[in-house]
């Protein structure tokens, strides 16, 4: 051919290969070119027509990309006419070419030609009502069996184990899914088995030597023959014991004694017994579950029938069944296509497989990469390349690209080192291909090409500083420490002359993508944000959405609330607790309190209200209850650009740090308003409801927001990009940033239902009364081969990343680094890449180590970096000089001084000093009272604590700290799982919801501490205080409240806050380990200025009364109670005004009784601090050691 393109050798050996062929093709080995060209030299040198080739891409982009190459290859041959036929070409993606073939033949595939094809949210909105119309009907049906199930279970989650289920099993070719048959453990040899033991067991113990240990094993083997002995009394048909009851009778584990072969047989038999128990009592939860998800089939089939709709499954089943059902049909396509070329083959699904060979014969051609295989959760399959490129390699059929041309080749010979030991076989060595330049790169770093650097997950973040007093934490402090770090590397990268949009930072998850992206806008470094996900719960849209809901239901409360503290509006959060209060003082008896009729019609309001809040009242009734009148008369789209129109919010957005992508939200969610409209009429309460459910109401509660952001700025931008890592794939980077790798990977351990690939079933059984659940059927041969793949799946993942990189590769994460733990399947990939990467990291890592410098391995040179506080602290201050991010417009319509006298002044005037702090919690309060000089080191200054180098004990939790899950942790968590309980039914969490909030806290619990969490979890919720707060009223949780302080704001947040009768109800929950002490004293010791806080929040309300309850959960049966009235509310505030006031006033003298409690972890002890060391340690002067 002429204008030939040159090709190495094995590419030309794949273009030039006739017949099938699979093509292993390394990351950036130049695939698409060879696609394109054996597209290109199948038209020109074999005659074959262009509308006789179908080549299938992974997405629309690829398609698109590979016409243009192929266009253009063509052109460059001087064959026009054959260019102007590529834009007819068989060229789309597999679900492209399904629907053009389903539009093609209607008739014979029984489908109304003009389907549409759902999008994520409009099939998941069909889905949602046909499952709830299916569990209505089991309901129904099955009476209290379903019930117990719905309630053990919960709707929620049998809902996205049904319909994730459901597409399980479609994309593996069953139209209507149904379970497979179970198959279930015979329950009488199994206790017959577990009789012998005990009776074995019993006879070892007899003569075994007194103990505490013996003695429970004792107690627990006579338990068991009282067991067995009343399920050999029982009716033939009875169920048999629930296998928690069966599991509580396990022998201890320790002790000599217990390891004889007695006592092992017994366990055993034991363990053996509670499977077939669990076994018995799944049968009939599967018979549920089964009729639960045939029913949900046929109803989210009859839904889309009726809306003239298929999903992305349909296309596949359906196009599979119009081949297999009419074979003329599938024999004219096979005719037709006389070369089939298949790219991203290793992301293939069986019913792909099948509809492609179907028409393929033998001229199938496909191109992929086992180790770029990342798409198992939509249920792709790498075992069909492996099968396939197997199959083939014996008749010459499987060839490969080896040699990489985007990465520079000390990068390829890193990831040759770390990634050949974990894939072994199948990894096939990347091949440095690419030619370097002779003059050197001025852009090229000094040391290694690849650097690790890790946070240390278990230091003293708390004491860090960082995230302001006051403030939430908006992701675990050690993610936020991570972003931190690797946001100050980037800005490093930056000030040393790299682009900014020549560095990506890639994720596994969007979860988290935010606190990366606020690290480096901080630091002044420009970021894009490409497909971040989290729309629903974006604060421009939440705004919004709530003032469509207050235009449809004036008295929803929570809309209410939140359009007037939005923007829009702009009330102070006193004016909205005045609001409150007017409503509950309005109200009448009988009914609940009506905000609404307060802020369009209450007299005394504006009165009340402060002046700015009663102008924005008074300018809001001027306009709002018109426009709900008048909603009914224009479109969603129109109401929503009105209210823009009137409150300037769309300017207000713009004022803001990434305005432009703000607003880009905005007008997404007036395009959403329009396409709902266009399909479902103007249904203001319709689509309100929609946004609600896609976006887990106004508080963003749904934990997958999977909607993304609206995209606003070109790939041309000059700026950081951030996205995810799927996303990323199939591009490249001169710097790439693989961060959050100390996120634990994605468990398949909270499936309720597991159907393997092999037709066995498995189903986690749970208790009505949130005991464990327990495993039934193959629920765990499923999930361990599911975890086997899963990690491969994520190793893979990691792979992707990597190979993005062609200049320069960052990874970063956080991990416990004393011990570095070890890799097992769920864990925190970096885990095993750091270890890969660095083989000694486990001893670098160590904190007496310096944490950081060039290791040498394998030939290639790795930089590592391990961070603590102290670490950070160098870090940012090596970066203080960076550029601040740009400042927001003016105002436009704000005055503009020109006077001369003006200018005068305002050079002239002098600011008063600025408060030490931005505001004040009782937590600063109570620090400042143990001692100012460290409450100035770590809250003014912002210096970070010290790592205990003393023997005194650990800057997080001094000497009294406790090995394993830190207190402050362990907090978070006990307060999340009391957060989200039900408080009237008491139902106690299972240890799989316990599981879940640690997760989302960042922490690993051992077994032993998921039970004592919920443990404590349990004890409140069985204690005569839950049940005085169910019988209370206008329960809140998590209830945020400040209020001025001798002009100063102090904030804080409630645990739970209710009303009993006109008296207030503060229940504050404690975590604390008391160790055996008083309740009482503990609070008078540690609490005492957050109870005064708590009172004086609660009377300045405008509660008569108060009561503080602080619950420590250790002793929930002895709560510290303390009661307040509107008379004490002078002597309240003159307390903490006095301690405030030594704050503002600068008075930061240090402890007059220094002791470890209060110095462990100071960053000036020993060095800044005026008492001898050995003080701080509890220590005689003179005798430190």
């Amino acid at each position: 051919m002429s204008a030939s393109v040159p090709f190495t050798a094995e590419q030309r050996a794949a273009i030039e290969h006739r017949g099938g062929l699979l093509l292993t093709a390394n990351a950036g080995s130049g695939k698409t070119s060879v696609m394109a060209e054996r597209f290109v030299r199948a038209v020109v040198d074999d005659g074959v027509d262009v509308g006789r080739i179908l080549a299938i891409t992974f997405t629309e982009k690829a398609a698109a990309e590979l016409k243009e190459r192929v266009r253009r290859r063509f052109e460059a041959l001087g064959e026009p006419e054959l260019a102007r036929a590529t834009e007819g070409a068989w060229v789309s993606t597999i679900h492209g070419f399904c629907a053009r073939l389903l539009r093609t033949h209607p008739l014979a595939a029984a489908i109304d030609p003009r389907f549409s094809v759902l999008d994520e949210n409009g099939a998941r909105q069909l889905a949602v009502a046909a499952f709830d119309a299916a569990l209505d009907r089991l309901a129904e049906e099955h009476g209290e069996a379903a019930l117990d199930l719905i309630a053990a279970y919960r709707p929620g989650d049998l809902r996205d184990a049904i319909l994730a289920l459901h597409g399980e099993l479609r994309s593996r070719g069953e139209e209507l899914p149904a379970l497979p048959p179970a198959r279930a453990t015979p329950l009488e040899p199994r206790r017959v088995a577990l009789a012998i033991a005990q009776r074995e067991a019993a006879a070892e113990l007899a003569g075994a030597k007194d103990g505490k240990t013996v003695d429970r094993a004792r107690l627990a083997v006579a338990e068991c023959e009282l067991l067995l002995e009343r399920i050999a009394a029982a009716e033939p048909d009875a169920p048999p014991p629930h296998p928690n009851e069966v599991a509580a009778l396990a022998l201890p584990r320790n002790g000599r004694a217990l390891q004889g072969p007695g006592c092992e047989g017994y366990r055993d038999a034991l363990a053996q017994y509670v499977d077939a128990c669990a076994d018995a009592h799944a049968v009939p939860v599967h018979a549920l579950l089964d009729a639960l998800l045939r029913d949900f089939a046929v109803r989210y089939a009859e839904a889309k029938h009726a809306a003239s709709a298929v999903d992305f499954e349909d296309l596949e089943l359906r196009a599979n069944r119009l081949l297999r059902e009419h074979d003329e049909l599938r024999a004219r396509y096979a005719e037709r296509f006389a070369h089939v070329m298949v790219d991203e083959f290793q992301d293939t699904n069986p019913l792909q497989l099948e509809l492609l060979e179907r028409i393929a014969a033998d001229e199938l051609f496909t191109v992929g990469d086992e180790l770029q295989s990342i798409y198992g959760f939509r249920h792709a399959d790498v075992e069909l390349f492996r099968r396939r490129r197997r199959a083939l390699a014996e008749h010459g059929g499987a060839a490969s690209l080896a040699t990489n041309f985007r990465s520079h080749a000390e990068i390829l010979e890193t990831l040759n080192v770390a990634f050949a030991p974990r894939f072994g076989e199948s990894f096939t060595p990347l091949v440095p291909g690419r030619a370097e330049p002779e003059t050197p790169d001025p852009l090229a770093p000094a040391g290694p090409r690849v650097e690790l650097l890790v946070v240390d997950l278990k230091a003293d973040w708390q004491s860090a500083g960082l995230v302001a007093e006051g403030m939430a934490a908006p992701a675990p402090l050690w993610r936020i420490a991570e972003a931190k770090a690797l946001a100050a590397r980037v800005r490093a990268l930056i000030d040393a002359g790299r682009p900014a949009g020549e560095i990506v930072l890639l994720l596994r998850a969007t979860g988290d993508l935010a606190v990366y992206e606020r690290a480096l806008t901080d630091l002044g470094v420009p970021t894009y944000v490409i497909g971040g996900r989290g729309y629903w719960s974006q604060q421009q849209v939440r705004d919004l959405v709530a003032y469509l809901a207050v235009l449809s239901n004036p008295r929803d409360g929570v809309a209410l609330q939140s359009f007037l503290a939005s923007p829009l509006v702009g009330l102070s959060s006193d004016a909205l607790v005045q609001i409150a209060a007017a409503a509950r003082a309005g109200r009448r008896e009988g009914e609940p309190p009506d905000p609404w009729w307060v802020v369009t019609a209450s007299e005394r309001l504006l009165g009340e209200l402060a002046p700015g809040d009663a102008a924005r009242v008074a300018a809001l009734r001027g306009w709002l209850a018109a426009e709900r009148a008048a909603a009914p008369r224009h479109s969603l789209e129109s109401l929503l650009d009105r209210v823009l129109a009137r409150t300037r919010y769309d300017l207000e957005l713009l004022r803001l740090p990434g305005g432009a992508r703000r607003l880009a939200n905005v007008r997404k969610l007036m395009r959403l308003a329009r396409e709902h409209e266009a399909e479902h009429g103007r249904d203001l309460r319709g689509f309100v409801d929609l946004v609600m459910e896609l976006g887990g109401g106004l508080d963003g509660s749904r934990e997958e927001d999977r909607e993304s952001e609206a995209p606003v700025e070109g790939e041309a931008l000059d700026a950081v990009r951030l996205m995810t890592i799927h996303r990323a794939k199939g591009l490249e980077f001169p710097v790439v940033c693989v961060a959050d790798l100390g996120r634990g990977s994605p468990s398949a351990g909270s499936d309720l239902v597991r159907v393997g690939k092999d037709g066995r079933v498995g189903i986690k059984l749970r208790a009505l009364d949130g005991g464990r659940a327990r495993p039934a059927f193959a629920y765990d041969a499923i999930g361990e081969a599911r975890a086997r793949a899963e990690a491969d799946e994520e190793a893979r993942l990691f792979y992707v990343a990597m190979t993005r990189a062609r200049e320069q590769l960052l990874l970063s994460g956080a991990l416990p680094t004393d011990p570095w733990p070890q890799w097992k399947p769920g864990c925190p990939p970096m885990t095993w890449i750091g270890e890969a990467f660095v083989p000694e990291i486990r001893r670098l890592a160590a904190p007496e180590r310096e944490g950081r410098g060039i290791l040498a391995h394998g030939g290639v040179e790795i930089a590592y970096e391990v961070v603590r506080p102290e670490a950070l602290a160098r870090i940012e201050v090596t970066t203080a000089g960076a550029a601040e991010p740009a400042e927001a417009p003016a105002d436009p319509a704000a005055p503009v001084a020109t006077s001369a006298a003006t200018a005068s002044e305002a050079v002239m005037t002098v600011a008063p000093p600025a408060p030490p702090v931005a505001t004040l919690s009782y937590s600063a309060l109570a620090d400042h009272e143990r001692c100012g000089y460290r409450f100035y080191l770590e809250r003014v200054l912002r210096l970070p604590p010290v790592a205990d180098r003393f023997g005194g004990g650990s800057a997080a939790g001094g000497s009294g700290a406790v090995r394993g899950l830190d207190a402050a942790t362990r907090g978070v968590i006990v307060h999340r799982l009391l957060e989200e309980s039900d408080l009237v039914r008491a139902q106690p969490p299972d240890a799989e919801l316990v599981r879940r909030a640690a997760i989302r806290a960042g922490a690993d619990p051992s077994p032993h501490e998921l039970d004592e969490l919920r443990a404590l979890v349990v004890g409140f919720l069985a204690s005569p205080l839950r049940e005085r707060v169910a019988a209370a009223s206008e329960i809140r949780r998590e209830q945020p409240f400040s209020f001025q302080l001798g002009g100063f704001p102090l904030v804080g947040v409630f645990d739970l806050i209710a009303r009993e009768g006109t008296r207030a109800l503060v229940v504050d929950w404690k975590s604390d380990r008391l160790e055996g002490g008083d309740p009482g004293e503990a609070v008078a010791r540690n609490y005492a200025v957050q109870r005064a806080a708590y009172a004086l929040a609660a009377l300045r309300d405008g509660a008569p009364e108060v009561e503080i309850v602080h619950c420590f959960l250790e002793r929930p049966e002895a709560p510290v109670a303390s009661t307040y009235r509107q008379q004490d509310a002078a002597a309240l505030e003159a307390a903490l005004e006095e301690r405030a006031a030594r704050v503002l006033e600068r008075d930061f003298a240090v402890s007059d009784e220094p002791e470890p409690r209060v110095c462990d972890g100071c960053p000036g002890r020993g060095t800044l601090c005026s008492w001898p060391l050995e003080r701080t340690l509890g220590h005689e002067e003179g005798r430190l050691f």
